[in-house]
Parts: C-alpha cells; sequence; structure tokens
C-alpha cells in the first residue's frame, strides 16, 4: 500500500506496526456491505463511510488476535450477559426516582410508548411518586 512502509508510522519508533506478519500488532476489521440499506455499492469505503454501522463488523483481529469472529465476540456468553444486564437495568431505573427533584417513580419517568403485546412479559413498574 505504501511504497515505504514507515511513511503512516515515522516518529514512534515502532517496528512492530504497518505489517501484517509474525510479531507484528496487525489491527484488522471486516465489514458485510451486503444489506440494501447500505446504499449503492460504487465504492466499498465510500459506502461504508456515508452508511456504514459497527454493527456490520463481522471480524476483528486487535494485536494479531481475533477479537470477534462470524459476529461473535470469542469466549463471550451473549444470552447469559443479556440476562444478567436485564436487572441491573432494572435497579438503574429505579433508582433514578431518587435523583428526580419531584420523585416521581420510574413508571412516570419512563412510561412504555405503547401498551405491551404480551403484559406479563413486562416488569410491572410503580406508577406512584415517591
Amino acid at each position: 500500500m505504501w511504497e515505504d512502509d514507515t511513511i503512516a508510522y515515522v516518529g514512534t519508533g515502532r517496528t512492530d506496526l504497518g505489517r501484517l506478519e509474525p510479531g507484528a500488532q496487525a489491527d484488522l476489521v471486516a465489514f458485510l456491505l451486503d444489506d440494501v440499506r447500505d446504499g449503492v455499492q460504487d465504492d466499498p469505503v465510500r459506502t461504508f463511510l456515508l452508511n456504514g454501522t459497527a454493527r456490520q463488523a463481522t471480524h476483528s483481529v486487535v494485536a494479531g488476535r481475533p477479537a470477534t469472529t462470524d459476529d461473535r465476540i470469542p469466549g463471550t456468553d451473549l444470552p447469559n450477559l443479556r440476562r444478567r444486564a436485564q436487572p441491573l437495568s432494572e435497579t438503574m431505573r429505579a433508582a433514578y426516582g431518587e435523583r428526580d427533584l419531584r420523585r416521581r417513580g420510574a413508571g412516570e419517568l419512563f412510561p412504555l410508548t405503547f401498551p405491551p403485546p404480551f403484559p406479563s412479559t413486562f416488569p410491572p413498574y410503580e406508577e406512584t411518586s415517591r
């Protein structure tokens, strides 16, 4: 890509940057650009910069090690993280009333935007002021 590998790294003193080979600090990211929402495919870099999001990243390598493979973070149990995050979110939501000047409850501060299709699947929110 560069005529001289050092052009992009002048002054860093790092010999492990700017190349893909064993021992180098290789950082790579691969993105999918196959969705109609990505727009016209005239230039992949322009298409991604104008229309892309991080959700399109399918593979990433940081310091030569895979960080994301096939849209997944190796060794991460995503369903378990989601299960653990929900109660934390509910605790944070409930605590907003403590910082609210009028001491409103979560139901008043965060009203649903539409009725839930299956009310039993949504946690009950306190509707009264404290």
